[in-house]
Parts: C-alpha cells; structure tokens; sequence
C-alpha cells in the first residue's frame, strides 16, 4: 500500500443518455475507469510497467468514446484512435478535449517531440526498453521532487506521475461535458 502514497483520490463518471438516465461508466463498459483503476492497483503491487500503460489506456478510452473524435475514428485504418504521437491530441484539443491536462510544464501538444505522456506510453506499449531509459533519466513529480532513474523499467514515480496526469486528463474531460459513444 505503501506505493500508493501520493494518490490522493479516485473518481467515478456518471453519463446521462438522451432521456436523462444516468449510466454509471462502470456499466457503459468504455473502459476508462476500470483501466484507470487497473492501473492503480498495479502500482500498489509494484508492477509499474503495466501501470503506467493502463493509465495511459485509460486516456484512450476516453478519446475514442468522445462523440466529437468519431469522424477521426471512421476515417482510420483501425475504428481507434491510438495515442502514438501528439498529433491525436492536437485533433482532439481542436474539438475541445482538454489535453493540457498530460503535459508537463514546459510541453505543449504543438511540440514536434511527443510529450512524455506519449513517449513513455510508446517505450513501455513496444517494448522498447533501451529508449525508455533514455527518455526517463530525469523525472519531476509532485510536489517537485526531482529523481534521476538511470533505470530500463518505470520506476514507481513514473508510474504515479502517468496516473496523476490521466486522472486529471479524465476528470477535466469528464467536465468537458462529452457525449461519448456507449454500446450497451
């Protein structure tokens, strides 16, 4: 438990569909809050590589359940929007999704490098270990605390650091007042 020192809250999200029921995320099976829980609970048993990709899921999910993204959707290879670089954010923050939300201070979305988010999603979701270590030799997590990991794998506080950046991304897309696509 001790690896969840610094969590300070979870969330839960309630939809309303077009008559006014509301759907409890949990039902509407988008995925946002079960990968986002999944995610904690690998921090909490030390498993920081899929923790940090779940948080980074769970951002996903979101997206790709985000009614004003479905044109973006329909016109891929896939049906899905795979945050594999920053230009899906960008279309995003065009309609409205708030993205600043995942990047650190000094980052924007209009950046030609990936923000962090992006990148370490990238590193962990391919395997590529060696460039993980690259990107990840200085990390600054709240409150301010700066750690030099000269480590392949994430580290606890990277892992903290991507869950803290999706919970604040889904809690302000939340606000954003979405209408997402659910299949029931």
């Amino acid at each position: 438990m001790k690896n969840l020192d610094g969590l300070n809250e979870t969330f839960d999200i309630i939809f309303q569909d077009n008559q006014g029921n509301e759907i409890e995320e949990w039902y509407a099976e988008t995925g946002i809050i079960s990968n986002w829980i999944i995610a904690c609970n690998c921090l909490a048993a030390s498993l920081f590589t899929p923790s940090l990709l779940f948080a980074t899921i769970a951002v996903e999910c979101a997206i790709n359940h985000d009614s004003r993204l479905q044109s973006s959707k329909k016109s891929g290879n896939f049906k899905w929007l795979n945050l594999t670089n920053n230009s899906i954010l960008k279309q995003a923050h065009d309609v409205g999704i708030p993205t600043k939300f995942l990047c650190d201070d000094g980052e924007t979305i209009n950046d030609s490098k990936n923000i962090r988010f992006i990148d370490r999603r990238n590193k962990i979701a391919h395997g590529d270990c060696y460039g993980y270590r690259k990107i990840s030799t200085i990390t600054k997590i709240p409150p301010n605390i700066i750690r030099t990991s000269k480590s392949e794998q994430p580290t606890r506080e990277h892992a903290l650091h991507q869950i803290e950046k999706s919970k604040n991304f889904i809690i302000e897309w939340a606000k954003s007042i979405p209408s997402p696509v659910i299949i029931i």
